[in-house]
């Protein structure tokens, strides 16, 4: 390692293969060439997904819930021992006659051919035979190839037997958006789970058949999201609660939500700045903060005034709210149930529908807690919203959070948290109103993460 120390990979496996999201593993030291470790080496991991598991679990995205994984296994290791980069295979590892890995075999591939994080390192030819013509020539077949080529351009060949994520290079989001242009070719709506257990092109297409039947001469319709939000209506039952009055039940949750604001500015010193910029907007409209801990909700909304307060709202992933208790603070957040990973159609309709009846949003764009306190990813789910619907939208900044409940840890810790709400913004005024759909949404996501990062910089200095 460039600290040089040694690292011994099979401990590290026994370690990082606690995760049943894992059948096999090797871990191998690939040359460090980066200018800062040139000649030394870091840690690469070859990961083959179980794939059953993933199944039975209903685990749809399976690299990032892999990274997320590995990364929390990685914070129980001195710093020299987590993996940081990773290759995603499908086939099993190569191993000898006694079943130990040809690390060398693996070593040379990614070698000869580079790394990329996060990719797929096999390079398996497939045929199609006379079976996986017929599937992928029915208007499910041909609706679903035509999806997949509208968020993955450069896919030359689709088989029924890729995993759509793996083989296809479909994130979570492009997933999302796939399911949704299906369900809005076929006037579908795919259950939650359901969508999550098509693994596969061929798992993809059954279910489409399975919903829509029998059909002929359907034309693949372009995602088309500005139509989706403007014409969401409130006909599921999830969205019924967050547009009910509750006001003696509000009363109640903001009293909480004032005693444990109190705590944090004991236990965490909690700072909070420029609220006035949330006082000054006028219903409705969206809050966008960074994540970093399951206390973000908690502490953002507990500085909110009660007419702000009762009218705030959120859609959460529903696995989080199974559970009698768990259902019993999704009322106290107003969060919409629903898992914008399987359901994002139903996810977008949602957040249109609570803010076309006057309500606020708070959305987390970064989709998942950073346990590094640094900003990932962001999604655009709330450029798409406040895009279509004209609506502004409110950046919030908080730091210090992650190391009050760190993910994957039940310590909770005192640390300085600060909060700091941004000025707000509407989309046309921060991008060409003129430029494509997709190129819009991303300018607004670009240049939300922008403010929320240059008030985080601010917060630190």
């Amino acid at each position: 390692m460039p600290s040089g120390k040694n690292v011994h990979p099979e401990d590290l496996e026994v370690h990082y293969l606690k995760t049943p999201l894992v059948e096999e593993m090797a871990i191998l030291g690939i040359e460090d060439k980066s200018d800062k470790h040139a000649g030394a080496e870091k840690l690469v991991a070859i990961v083959v997904p179980d794939f059953e598991y993933l199944k039975q679990n209903s685990i749809s995205n399976s690299k990032e819930a892999i990274r997320y994984a590995l990364d929390n296994l990685g914070r129980e290791l001195p710093e020299y021992q987590r993996v940081r980069d990773y290759l995603i295979r499908v086939e099993p590892l190569p191993r000898t006659a006694t079943r130990k890995i040809k690390r060398f075999e693996l070593k040379k591939d990614i070698e000869a051919n580079g790394f990329v994080q996060g990719e797929v390192s096999d390079t398996k030819t497939w045929t199609l035979s006379d079976e996986d013509k017929i599937l992928l020539e029915t208007d499910a077949g041909r609706a679903l190839v035509s999806a997949v080529k509208q968020n993955k351009d450069d896919v030359e060949m689709i088989h029924p037997g890729m995993n759509l994520e793996i083989d296809l290079g479909l994130d979570s989001l492009s997933r999302a958006e796939m399911f949704a242009a299906l369900e809005q070719t076929f006037s579908v709506e795919f259950e939650g789970e359901e969508a999550a257990q098509a693994l596969t092109v061929a798992d993809a297409v059954k279910l489409v058949q399975k919903h829509a039947g029998e059909t002929h001469g359907i034309t693949q319709k372009a995602l088309n999201w500005g139509k989706i939000v403007r014409e969401a209506e409130a006909d599921f039952p999830e969205v019924q609660p967050i547009l009910e009055d509750k006001t003696i039940f509000t009363g109640f949750a903001y009293a909480v939500y004032k005693c444990f604001n109190l705590f944090c500015r004991v236990f965490m010193s909690l700072e909070v700045r420029d609220v006035e910029n949330l006082k000054k907007l006028k219903r409705p409209f969206l809050i966008c903060p960074n994540h970093q801990s399951f206390l973000d909700p908690f502490i953002i909304t507990s500085n909110y005034p009660f007419a702000y307060f009762r009218n705030i709202f959120h859609v959460g992933a529903s696995q989080f709210f199974q559970s009698g208790f768990m259902q019993f603070v999704a009322r106290m957040l107003h969060v919409v149930p629903i898992d914008p990973d399987t359901q994002l159609m139903k996810a977008m309709k949602a957040g249109a529908v609570g803010l076309k009846h006057g309500k606020i949003l708070n959305i987390y764009p970064e989709g998942e807690r950073a346990f590094d306190g640094e900003l990932h990813e962001f999604k655009k789910g709330a450029a798409i919203l406040a895009a279509e619907l004209d609506l502004p939208i409110l950046p919030v900044a908080l730091d210090g959070v992650y190391k009050v409940w760190a993910r994957g840890s039940w310590r909770i810790r005192p640390s300085k948290v600060k909060v700091r709400f941004g000025e707000p913004f509407y989309a046309k005024d921060v991008v060409d109103p003129a430029l494509e759909n997709e190129a819009r949404y991303e300018a607004v996501t670009v240049h939300l993460k922008s403010e929320i990062a240059k008030m985080i910089e601010e917060m630190r200095k």
